[in-house]
């Protein structure tokens, strides 16, 4: 998908992305949409059809950006060690740059918008098989791959929508350089021992 051709879908766009990544889909209205883009609420239907179908352009507009991710990924890619290392790190860095899509996947692994399974299946789903694919034969025999791709996903995602809690009751949050270091390091040597 193309960013939508109108200044009004681009504001849509970008308000129900907000909005999706911090209150969900289910929880979302039209109106709140068309308020946060400072529009009539019949511009969402206007310009998507819907709240539903705006819902899965956002998603689509997400994936696209994730997608440009994962191929330039894959053209520095390196099959070593090393070459894991940079997947994780710029994986990281995608998400640190991009909190709001971390917020609205993690919106889905809390079963908002349910009934679109369609979405992992035509998202997700070939972009970690795509990974496991081209790094698996790099784990200790037994490791299950996959499984090793979607902790990695789960985990980077709820650091940069939660943070780590500290022992003051606070949290290390993405915005923090030094957290981001911390947890890019605690990645790495998870990932290490299941390496060849």
């Amino acid at each position: 998908m193309t960013e939508p051709a109108s200044e009004t879908g681009q504001r849509l766009l970008a308000s129900a992305l907000g909005l999706f990544a911090e209150l969900g889909y289910d929880q979302t209205t039209s109106q709140m949409i068309a308020d946060g883009a400072g529009l009539p609420v019949g511009a969402v239907r206007a310009e998507f059809g819907g709240k539903r179908e705006l819902y899965l352009s956002v998603i689509k507009h997400v994936h696209e950006e994730e997608q440009r991710l994962l191929e330039h990924m894959m053209a520095e890619y390196t099959h070593d060690a090393a070459g894991i290392h940079r997947l994780v790190d710029q994986y990281l860095d995608h998400f640190v740059d991009h909190p709001r899509s971390a917020a609205l996947w993690m919106q889905r692994r809390m079963y908002d918008a349910a009934d679109l399974r369609e979405i992992e299946i035509n998202y997700s789903y070939p972009q970690i098989a795509a990974v496991s694919e081209l790094t698996g034969d790099l784990v200790r025999p037994g490791v299950d791959m996959e499984l090793v791709i979607w902790t990695l996903v789960w985990t980077v995602q709820t650091f940069v929508y939660g943070g780590i809690p500290d022992e003051r009751g606070g949290r290390s949050t993405a915005s923090d350089p030094r957290a981001v270091n911390r947890f890019r390091r605690h990645l790495h040597s998870s990932i290490d021992p299941l390496l060849r």
